[in-house]
C-alpha cells in the first residue's frame, strides 16, 4: 500500500519537474536573447514594470512547481487535526479526514469510529500492554502467567493493527496534501505563465521613444 501510494507521488513530482526544465529553459532563452537590448537602450517605465511583473510571474510558476518536488511528509497528527470537510474548497488533509472518518469499515479498524479514537485506542492498548508486563513479572504462578502472556499477545496484535491504520491514514494524507500542491501549481502555474509572457511580449512590442 505505501509503494503504491508513494509511487503515485513520485509520478506527480516526474510531472512538475519535466514543467520547471520546460519553464526554466524558456526563462534562460528569454533572458539571454536580442529582444531585450532595444529595452536597455530605449526603455519607458511601463516596459521596465511589465517586463519585471513577466519575470514575477514566471517566477512565481517556479515556486509553485518546486512545491511539488519538494518532498514534504505528513503526520497522523496533522491530518487527525484537520477540519474534516466534504466540499472540494478547503485542504486537502480536511477532505481526507472526512472520507476516512464517513465509512468506518474502510480504513479504521473494528471499534474505531474516529481520527481521535484511533489515537486514543493505541494510547490504552500501549497502557495495557505495560500492565500485563508488571503484572507478569510480580504473578509466580505458571498459570496466570500463561494467561498473562495469551492477553499480552492478543493486546500486542490489537496495538499492531491500529498503528498500521495510523500510518496508513498518514501515508495517504502525504498523498492527498501533494495532490492538491500539484493541483495549485498546474492551474496556477498555467494562469501565472499566460499573464506572465502576455506582460514579457507587450513589454517588447512597446513603441520605442
Amino acid at each position: 500500500m505505501q509503494k503504491y501510494w508513494n509511487k503515485s507521488g513520485n509520478r506527480l513530482r516526474d510531472s512538475a519537474k519535466w514543467m520547471a526544465t520546460v519553464l526554466g529553459a524558456a526563462l534562460a532563452t528569454l533572458v539571454g536573447t536580442s529582444p531585450l537590448a532595444p529595452i536597455r537602450q530605449h526603455h519607458t517605465t511601463a516596459q521596465i514594470v511589465l517586463l519585471l511583473v513577466g519575470l514575477l510571474l514566471l517566477c512565481i510558476t517556479l515556486f509553485l512547481i518546486v512545491q511539488v518536488m519538494r518532498p514534504q511528509a505528513v503526520s497522523f497528527t496533522e491530518v487527525q487535526r484537520a477540519r474534516r470537510h466534504s466540499g472540494s474548497f478547503g485542504s486537502a488533509l480536511g477532505r481526507w479526514r472526512y472520507i476516512v472518518e464517513s465509512p468506518q469499515d474502510l480504513y479504521l479498524p473494528c471499534g474505531v469510529k474516529c481520527l481521535t479514537s484511533l489515537r486514543q485506542s493505541m494510547i490504552i492498548e500501549k497502557m495495557t500492554l505495560m500492565a500485563l508486563a508488571k503484572a507478569k513479572e510480580s504473578n509466580g504462578h505458571r498459570d496466570m502467567r500463561n494467561e498473562l502472556e495469551e492477553a499480552q499477545e492478543a493486546r500486542a496484535v490489537r496495538l499492531t493493527e491500529l498503528r498500521h491504520a495510523a500510518a496508513q491514514v498518514a501515508v495517504i494524507g502525504e498523498y492527498y496534501k501533494l495532490r492538491a500542491r500539484s493541483t495549485r501549481a498546474t492551474y496556477g502555474g498555467i494562469l501565472c505563465t499566460l499573464i506572465g509572457i502576455a506582460a514579457i511580449l507587450i513589454a517588447f512590442t512597446w513603441p520605442m521613444t
